[in-house]
């Protein structure tokens, strides 16, 4: 026996049932031929079928189109593989091409295709189908659902939460979901939460729907004050009417306050310390109004110019209670003997609970008991070409550091001998002395004892003992030595002439020096000179000046002739060599 299917070649078969598993949906047709033993060939028989393994395609409509409260919607299902028309239908008579559906998730059921949901679902409560469309192969559609809600013909009384701004008047309104045939009437009484009855007027009263509305209010008065506190609630509850039901039992006002929250703040303070002791320093955290609940904060100090030396630093949490305006920081403050400035630290609030922060850093300062120090100065003295070193001293030792300024002045030392310089100078804090070092200049001119000075000015963190140091230059060249020198003149015939006797020092001076002079007859009479006599300044500077003596010419051989020349009373030099003579050369 053969079997062709599709015109296909024929294939061996037997008896029983042909399975092929490649065939597409469509229709299809099957020869099948047999042969005996002898080769007799049979008529050959046709069979012809369809093949569907295709979902059928299922759509569920509702009227009315959207789900609603209070209707009972009627859904239609719509396939072209699956019809019942009828309104009821069995298993039997419905065959294949039918449509199958589920209640709340009960039993399926074949159901035909419009539903009404009245039917089906009776009893209050939301209620969901789902459904399903079976075409003439058996094929399953994928299932649609829809859900409805079912309520009664009892209107429901809805009523919402409301806020109010405090010292207003809460208006709640009450809406039925059914306009009601008759008046329904609703007690209803306030009852206190975190609002109390200093906050709210207490009701006790019924509200009234009259017939055929749906909606009425009611109105409450809350209570205006001046204190600052969290929003606060209290409800209304309601007591089952007649003729309506309750969507709930409580409605919530909430009234919201219309005060500011109040802030901290801290004033800056200052106080003395106390030589030998600690004090307290007292800083008030001040809140701008009291608050029903309590009010938390955190502080801290921190250094300034004040530090560890001066104060104790301090930190933690305070709390200010329910009702009350105040609380208070301490610090204590270190007493010491140090002469200081003004110094201050700081004190800040944070992490404010309950309040906001209107001032939060407080300054305080800490003022110096201790006596302001003195500065007083060396006066040095200094060989010329030396270091001058002058040392700046305080009493005693001082808490801050102490500056001044300084610059150099001539006097009888001139700008020439030191070296002129300014600048400042700073004690630090805790020592006693500091040092100002000067240079001078090495000369070789006799100056003698000279002095210049140093002013001081703008001292700060100490009064000045003296405005100025005085330094002292020693000189370290001699007093100079004066000498005279021998001097020779020839005459002239007929003339006259000088001869000139040089006096000398032995090193310059930084003032004149003089000497008293005269001349003294030798060999040569008065006829052969002119006496002289009177005072020679050598300028400072300057190391020779000469004394000039006229010498007379006459017509007699007389041969070489002298007189002497002698200085005295030397003044800014010593003598040397007091006499010189002046050997007169005879020209005849």
């Amino acid at each position: 026996m053969t079997c062709a299917i599709d015109g296909r070649a024929p294939v061996g078969c037997s008896s029983g049932t042909a399975e092929f598993t490649d065939l597409a949906d469509g229709n299809h047709t099957m020869v099948i031929s047999a042969q005996d033993t002898h080769g007799n060939q049979g008529d050959a028989a046709r069979v012809v079928w369809t093949q569907d393994r295709t979902k059928p395609t299922l759509t569920l409509t509702a009227s009315p189109s959207a789900a609603r409260t209070q209707v009972d919607p009627v859904l239609t299902l719509d396939s072209l593989e699956a019809d019942n028309d009828e309104d009821t239908i069995d298993e039997e008579s419905a065959g294949l091409r039918s449509f199958r559906c589920q209640v709340d998730g009960g039993s399926v059921w074949i159901c035909p295709k419009q539903i009404v949901t009245e039917v089906i679902a009776a009893t209050p409560g939301t209620h969901s189908v789902n459904a399903w469309a079976i075409d003439a192969a058996g094929n399953l559609s994928d299932p649609v659902s829809y859900s409805w809600t079912k309520t009664s013909d009892t209107p429901v009384v809805s009523m919402s939460d409301i806020e109010i701004q405090e010292g207003g008047v809460a208006t709640v309104t009450l809406t039925l979901d059914l306009a009601p045939a008759r008046a329904v009437n609703i007690s209803y009484q306030t009852v206190a939460g975190t609002a109390g009855t200093s906050d709210f007027v207490p009701v006790t009263r019924t509200a009234r729907f009259a017939a055929g509305t749906t909606s009425t209010s009611f109105s409450i008065n809350t209570k205006e004050d001046s204190q600052y506190e969290p929003d606060e609630q209290f409800s209304i509850s309601y007591s089952p009417p007649s003729g309506a039901t309750l969507s709930r039992n409580a409605s919530t006002v909430t009234i919201l306050d219309n005060e500011s929250p109040p802030a901290l703040s801290v004033a800056d303070i200052s106080v003395t310390e106390t030589t030998g002791s600690n004090l307290i320093a007292t800083i008030n955290v001040q809140l701008s109004s009291q608050s029903p609940d309590p009010v938390s904060f955190d502080y801290g100090t921190a250094d300034g110019t004040a530090g560890a030396k001066d104060y104790s630093a301090r930190q933690g949490s305070l709390t200010i209670a329910a009702g009350r305006t105040t609380a208070s920081i301490k610090v204590p403050v270190i007493g010491d003997s140090l002469s200081e400035a003004t110094e201050s630290f700081t004190v800040t609030l944070s992490n404010p609970v309950g309040a906001g922060l209107s001032k939060a850093v407080s300054t305080v300062s800490i003022s110096d008991d201790d006596p302001l120090q003195t500065l007083s100065f060396t006066n040095p003295t200094v060989v010329e070409g030396g270091l001058v070193r002058i040392t700046a001293s305080l009493d005693f030792a001082s808490g801050q550091p102490v500056s001044f300024d300084y610059a150099t002045q001539p006097g009888s030392a001139a700008t020439s001998d030191f070296r002129a310089s300014s600048g400042s100078v700073t004690i630090p804090a805790g020592s006693r002395s500091a040092a100002i070092s000067l240079s001078t200049v090495k000369d070789t001119i006799y100056e003698g004892t000279e002095q210049y000075s140093v002013a001081f000015t703008n001292a700060a963190g100490a009064s000045l003992a003296a405005s100025a140091s005085t330094v002292t230059l020693t000189d370290d060249d001699p007093l100079p030595q004066i000498s005279i020198s021998d001097a020779a003149v020839t005459e002239v015939a007929g003339k006259n002439v000088t001869a000139r006797a040089d006096v000398v020092l032995s090193n310059p001076s930084d003032q004149a020096v003089s000497v008293t002079y005269r001349t003294v007859a030798g060999s040569a009479g008065e006829t052969d000179y002119a006496a002289t006599s009177g005072t020679l300044t050598i300028p400072a500077g300057t190391t020779k000046k000469s004394i000039v003596v006229t010498v007379r010419d006459d017509l007699l051989i007389e041969g070489d002739e002298s007189l002497s020349v002698i200085i005295e009373n030397p003044v800014g030099a010593s003598l040397l060599r007091d006499t010189a003579t002046l050997t007169i050369h005879d020209n005849e």
